[in-house]
């Protein structure tokens, strides 16, 4: 038996691995949901009123880039015409995101708040938040795209592909439209960006520019940078990474106008 494999049968390896990771993970998106609604119960729980949305996935036949964050946009305004419907004040909007949602709840409030709104709802433009969070946000396709990562890199280009409805190199257009630093602005709302010092999905580099972005054009979002921490422990309610995602997410939340522990 031969003591090495030879680099072919290496990377197939690796690939039908990443294979068999990828459909795990599209046959449990219903258990990340549940984890992701124990996330959304606890803020209900500490007092806020707590809208989920759903925005359409991009399938090999059919690219989202324009469409997802449209969805987002339209959901938020939906929000403030009917909260207090429910006993919540249309003054007050907070947004999170996390991994695509990130990007999406960060280019779409960041526009909204610069006064460019991406998206027209029945007529009305989006509206401006409060302030924003984002646990691991994949903020920029390119660095997604090109991921290195032996097992997972395949995957995340896929992943942009069927997004962008082909490779960047072809869509710098549509790389533009769904690149969060493309609407950083001054007017940007108070923002706290999670990371995972060993995300093997969504590479931080894409986050890192956006940060340092955001420092030349003069705002100061808030960075939490988690070490020994993947991108999927964002689905784990009970790990360290999730629990600090929630406590400083409130923590923020409420020094920008949201609930505070004294107001429950």
């Amino acid at each position: 038996m031969p003591s090495e494999l030879d680099a072919s049968t290496f990377q197939r390896k690796l690939e039908t691995l990443a294979e068999v990771l990828a459909q795990k993970l599209r046959r449990e998106a219903p258990k990340y949901r549940t984890e992701q609604a124990t996330n959304l119960r606890w803020f209900a729980d500490q007092g806020y009123l707590v809208l989920s949305p759903d925005y359409e996935l991009s399938t090999p036949q059919r690219s989202t880039w324009m469409t997802a964050g449209q969805d987002v946009a339209c959901a938020f305004l939906w929000a403030q015409e009917h909260v207090a419907d429910y006993g919540g004040d249309p003054s007050l909007l907070f947004g999170d995101g996390g991994s695509a949602g990130g990007q999406l709840v960060l280019s779409q409030t960041y526009a909204a708040n610069s006064g460019n709104p991406l998206a027209v709802c029945d007529g009305k433009t989006a509206v401006s938040v409060k302030a924003v969070a984002a646990d691991v946000p994949a903020l920029d396709p390119l660095s997604f795209y090109n991921n290195p990562d032996p097992l997972l890199g395949s995957w995340s280009r896929e992943m942009v592909a069927q997004y962008l409805g082909g490779p960047p190199d072809q869509y710098p257009n549509r790389v533009s439209y769904v690149s969060s630093k493309t609407y950083i602005t001054r007017q940007a709302p108070p923002t706290i960006i999670f990371l995972r010092n060993d995300d093997h999905l969504v590479p931080i580099e894409g986050s890192l520019a956006f940060i340092d972005q955001n420092h030349r054009a003069g705002t100061n979002p808030r960075v939490v940078r988690l070490p020994l921490a993947d991108h999927v422990s964002v689905f784990n309610f009970h790990s360290v990474a999730d629990q600090a995602f929630l406590q400083l997410t409130y923590q923020f939340y409420c020094e920008h106008g949201g609930l505070c522990a004294a107001e429950k």
